[in-house]
């Protein structure tokens, strides 16, 4: 199960980006990742993983939100992209050539929510 090394290094990604921007003393309130279509992520698993992975931390009570990223691929010959089709694996859907990868593997952590100090 990947996902525990997933939740893990969120959690590490989040300290350190907090502590790097001197926001250490705030609190998440939640965190937004954004995750590929072909990453291979169970989300339930994640979730499970991240609330002990989170145990005894200031990212306790934090939610955990996602957001998905399409699987899109790239023509080696013509250059087009289209989405990723298991029809199609890696082939293009309009001249048959072989195709790359251009997103869908992606798992960023892409934002966070502070809680407000209520200071005006």
């Amino acid at each position: 199960m990947h996902e525990a090394s997933l939740a893990r290094a969120v959690v590490n990604t989040v300290m350190d980006a907090l502590k790097d921007k001197g926001l250490k003393d705030q609190r998440v309130t939640s965190i937004t990742l954004r995750i590929g279509d072909l990453a291979q992520v169970d989300l339930e698993s994640l979730e499970f993983a991240f609330s002990f992975a989170t145990l005894e931390t200031e990212l306790e009570s934090c939610r955990l939100m996602f957001t998905s990223k399409d699987a899109v691929v790239r023509c080696m010959d013509c250059k087009r992209q289209s989405s990723y089709s298991t029809e199609y694996f890696y082939r293009c859907k309009v001249c048959g050539g072989p195709c790359e990868l251009v997103s869908g593997k992606e798992f960023d952590v892409i934002s966070l929510e502070l809680e407000s100090s209520g200071v005006q």
